[in-house]
């Protein structure tokens, strides 16, 4: 999975401080050279990769939780990693 430059920004925050993230962030948005901007965008995976031990390719997914989520009336959908899960709804008898 791929993440967006905000999300690598906020990973290196810690890192690098909020005022140096906020101009890398303003730098890459204001590059309008495509080869510039996957530079930039070079550098913040390169920077990543040096200072995140497990780097930013790893990720813990755990199983969906079980729940009873079954009703008479409808009223939304269980999303678990942004996939639809099955929908959920009440029982007559808990309204």
């Amino acid at each position: 999975m791929r993440l967006a430059l905000e999300d690598k920004l906020r990973l290196l925050e810690p890192i690098i401080g909020s005022r140096k993230c906020h101009g890398i962030k303003l730098m890459a948005l204001a590059e309008t050279d495509y080869r510039q901007k996957a530079e930039i965008e070079s550098m913040i995976d390169l920077l990543l990769a040096r200072h995140l031990k497990d780097g930013i390719q790893h990720e813990i997914a755990l199983p969906p939780p079980d729940a009873d989520v079954d009703g008479d009336i409808e009223i939304g959908t269980v999303e678990y990693l942004d996939k639809e899960i099955c929908p959920f709804g009440l029982k007559h008898k808990d309204i």
